[in-house]
């Protein structure tokens, strides 16, 4: 839907900024049925968002043992199947077309792609939903999490009672870190004390091939604790959690997750498949699909880019600020003029390597664009141009560092992006805010291998019709005949 008017004068979407309402609208799909059609019968997958722009719609609930036909009608506003957005569900309602309707849809798996890229945008929204829209946080649908034993790490902590501040430190880190399995993803955060190295990994579940458990020591045998074991694709080739409490259990559910993982997307690829084939015999009830190019675009991989924190240029050049405020100081101070020529001189040299500096920091690019991550490198005055890019689709992990106190204080580090055949990975250094950057480009992995999905059933689309019309021809020739 390429006019976003409708949307910006309703009341779910009023909070909404104009760019974010446009981007939100390109999303929406038109319906247009005609009188008598069904919308969606009793027992159909209702995975989306139903906004009646004009017409009249009966929702029906057939009788139960106690309960009597309850009959709920809507009309222009009103919005079917909210609920779906967050959780697809299964109707128990039938719902058909009174009047001539023109009917706004917006698909489940488009909705959370939106609200990942705008978290505030979608907090707006949330604010003004009824239900367990507003109740929700965030997007993310399922989490679990694995920590280390609490008795293991009061004993560890223990010690740290005299210092105040490294005992405050252990329990911020025992809130964030430990190993997350969230939608579709596997994150592990953790904190190396010796280097002072703040570690985030995170592997798509379809990444993991195996997770093992052990167990050493009849103390950790009678607590019930062990360690997991994850087997994964890439340089880093396993995730080791240390003892953590129920390990068996803990297989199971991470295993599990990603079974639901890989059948949830077989699923969605089938069931585009189906939605295609009842498009086209809805045609015959009345319900058409208009702006068919728009309306059946998925949301599209954006264009990212990634700059270097300002504090790497900051500490690169720090130095030449001292130096050039004492040249400028002694000018200052010169009476006699003699040696002022040489300062000069040197003050314009600074001015130059501060230059130089700042026009390399500005130079070095990482983007993602097309189905591609670019990592862009050009030295001034062509002294040297190097690129490096790499597919979105063949990315298996992506891990965030920041490594020392000045990097965790100022929220910079490097990001280690693992791809089949590239050793150590694609090193990305002085990212900031590398934990946000690390989910970027998995969002972006994610759109990119969706509009490749959505590109193949178009295709697999086309090519049913016409076996379907080829079909139609020879039958109908055969009964001639």
């Amino acid at each position: 839907m390429k006019d976003s008017s409708y949307l910006r004068g309703h009341r779910y979407f009023q909070n909404l900024k104009p760019a974010e309402l446009d981007e939100l609208a390109a999303l929406f799909s038109v319906l247009d049925c005609r009188a008598g059609a069904c919308l969606f019968p009793v027992g159909s997958p209702v995975e989306g968002l139903y906004l009646v722009e004009k017409g009249l719609i009966k929702e029906t609930l057939p009788p139960g043992e106690t309960t009597p036909v309850r009959e709920t009608f809507y009309t222009d506003g009103k919005v079917l199947g909210l609920e779906a957005l967050l959780s697809p569900y299964v109707s128990t309602t039938r719902a058909d077309v009174l009047e001539e309707c023109r009917i706004l849809t917006l698909r489940r798996s488009d909705f959370l792609l939106w609200a990942g890229r705008r978290p505030r945008a979608y907090r707006r929204l949330a604010s003004s939903l009824p239900g367990q829209l507003f109740l929700t946080k965030g997007p993310v649908l399922s989490a679990s999490v694995l920590r280390e034993n609490r008795l293991f790490w009061i004993a560890k902590t223990i010690p740290t009672i005299l210092f105040p501040p490294l005992l405050l430190m252990r329990l911020i880190l025992r809130k964030r870190n430990g190993t997350f399995v969230e939608g579709d993803r596997l994150t592990c955060r953790y904190f190396r004390w010796k280097t002072l190295k703040n570690i985030n990994l995170t592997i798509p579940l379809e990444q993991i091939q195996s997770v093992e458990v052990s167990q050493n020591g009849l103390i950790s045998r009678i607590m019930k604790t062990g360690n997991l074991m994850i087997r994964v694709n890439g340089a880093e080739g396993h995730v080791l959690v240390r003892n953590i409490p129920r390990p068996g259990a803990e297989q199971e559910k991470i295993l599990r997750l990603k079974r639901r993982a890989d059948e949830t997307a077989q699923a969605a690829k089938h069931r585009r498949i189906r939605q295609d084939i009842s498009r086209w015999l809805q045609k015959e009830e009345g319900i058409t699909l208009t702006e068919e190019s728009e309306g059946t675009r998925s949301a599209q991989p954006q264009k990212v880019v990634f700059r270097k924190s300002l504090w790497v240029l900051i500490a690169h050049i720090w130095w030449l600020f001292p130096l050039a405020g004492g040249a400028v100081y002694l000018i200052l101070r010169s009476r006699t003029g003699e040696g002022t020529p040489l300062l000069w001189s040197f003050l314009g040299l600074t001015v130059m390597l501060f230059l130089y500096e700042l026009a390399d920091w500005a130079n070095d690019l990482y983007k993602v664009e097309g189905g591609f991550l670019l990592d862009l490198n050009k030295k001034p005055l062509g002294k040297e141009r190097s690129s490096r890019q790499a597919e979105l689709s063949v990315i298996q992990n992506v891990i965030a560092e920041q490594k020392g106190i000045w990097a965790n204080l100022w929220d910079y580090g490097s990001l280690r992006i693992i791809i089949p055949g590239s050793g150590e990975g694609i090193l990305w250094e002085g990212i900031k805010n590398p934990e946000r950057a690390q989910s970027l480009i998995l969002r972006e992995r994610r759109a990119w291998m969706d509009s490749l999905s959505e590109k193949e059933r178009q295709e697999q689309q086309k090519d049913l019709m016409l076996y379907c019309r080829i079909l139609s021809q020879e039958l109908s020739e055969n009964n001639r005949s």
